[in-house]
C-alpha cells in the first residue's frame, strides 16, 4: 500500500474539489467535496468493503438497511419465532418490519431484542420469504439471514442480546417478512435535531479538524 494516501486524502485527493457551494440565512457556509476516482483507485485495498472477499460478498450500489426491534422464540425440535422491528434504508425510507418464522432448533424459549443490517437497497426488498440460521450462547446471539423480493436475494447478518432458558440453542429456519413504509427518516425531528448539534459541534473545531471531517463525510456541517 502507497503510504502517501490516508483517510485525509483517500477520497477527495490532494486537492479537493468544492461545488455546491452556498451560505445559508445564518451565514453559515456550505459545500460539498467531489470524490476523486485517482485517489481513489491509487488509495490501497478496494476490497475492504467486501471484507476481502470480493467473490462471496457484493454490494453493488452501496445499499443498506438498518433494523432494530424484538423477537420472541420457541422450539421444542420445531421452532417457532415473531419479530417486528423499526427499519431504515440509504433511501431514507423508514418503515415497520414483521417477520414469523418455521424451522427446527434446540429446544428452548427466548426473547431479545435485535440489530439487524442487509445489503438491500430499499428495505422493501425484504419483503418476502427468506431464510435464517443462527445460534446464541447465553444472552448473546447471531444469525445470518437471506431472501426477500428484491435482485439478487439480499443477504443480513443479526446480533441480538437476550434471555433464554437454555446457556446454547442452535436453529434453521424459514421466514416470512412484511415490511410497510411510514416515512422518511430523514425528515423527522430526531434527525434534524442531530444535524444541528453537530453543526455546533462542528463550528466549535479548529479549521484544521473541520476539513479533516469535510474529507471524511464530503460535506461541511
Amino acid at each position: 500500500m502507497d503510504t502517501h494516501w490516508n483517510v485525509s486524502n483517500m477520497i477527495y485527493g490532494d486537492n479537493p474539489q468544492k461545488i455546491n457551494e452556498r451560505e445559508d440565512a445564518l451565514g453559515l457556509k456550505t459545500y460539498t467535496y467531489v470524490p476523486q476516482i485517482t485517489a481513489i483507485v491509487q488509495a490501497g485495498n478496494l476490497y475492504v468493503y467486501c471484507a476481502e472477499n470480493p467473490l462471496r460478498f457484493v454490494d453493488r450500489n452501496g445499499q443498506w438497511t438498518l433494523a432494530l426491534g424484538g423477537e420472541i422464540a420457541g422450539a421444542f425440535g420445531l421452532r417457532l419465532s415473531k419479530g417486528w422491528q423499526i427499519i431504515i434504508d440509504g433511501e431514507g425510507n423508514i418503515g415497520l418490519l414483521s417477520y414469523s418464522g418455521i424451522g427446527f432448533g434446540t429446544p428452548t424459549i427466548s426473547g431479545a431484542a435485535v440489530l439487524t443490517w442487509t445489503n438491500a437497497s430499499s428495505i422493501l426488498d425484504l419483503d418476502g420469504r427468506g431464510g435464517a440460521a443462527g445460534w446464541s450462547v447465553y444472552a448473546f446471539g447471531f444469525e445470518s439471514n437471506m431472501g426477500g423480493n428484491g435482485l439478487n436475494s439480499p443477504i443480513g447478518f443479526t446480533g441480538s442480546v437476550g434471555f433464554s432458558n437454555t446457556p446454547f440453542e442452535a436453529h434453521a429456519e424459514i421466514t416470512k417478512t412484511k415490511v410497510i413504509i411510514i416515512g422518511d427518516w430523514r425528515n423527522s425531528y430526531l434527525f434534524l435535531i442531530f444535524e444541528r448539534i453537530v453543526g455546533l459541534l462542528y463550528a466549535q473545531m479548529p479549521s484544521a479538524e473541520q476539513e479533516s471531517v469535510i474529507q471524511i463525510t464530503g460535506r461541511s456541517w
